[in-house]
């Protein structure tokens, strides 16, 4: 967890015990190895970026099944736009070509 607060990580999960994580960050703290104002200060930055999103609007609640769309239209162009760079146009000169 020291690592990857030293690499600047601001959110991180590592297991799914909690308690574990905030004893060693507290241990982290109490030996000195992580600063505690740098601590404060991340999750100011954090609480911030939450306000910033408003995630109590509907709309930001729906950004998933919004992404999903935007994925699938991109998705659609992209393919779209390989379909025609994949197009050969021939010119049967001569009757050349069998069709």
């Amino acid at each position: 967890m020291k690592t990857l607060f030293d690499s600047g990580t601001d959110v991180f999960i590592v297991s799914n015990d909690a308690e574990n994580q905030i004893r060693t960050f507290s241990e982290l703290v109490k030996t000195g190895q992580v600063d505690e104002n740098e601590i404060d200060r991340r999750i100011k930055r954090i609480l911030l970026a939450k306000k910033w999103l408003k995630p109590e609007q509907e709309s930001f609640k729906s950004a998933e099944i919004s992404l999903s769309k935007i994925i699938r239209k991109n998705t659609k162009l992209l393919s779209w736009k390989l379909y025609e760079a994949s197009i050969s146009l021939l010119k049967n000169k001569n009757n050349i070509l069998p069709f």
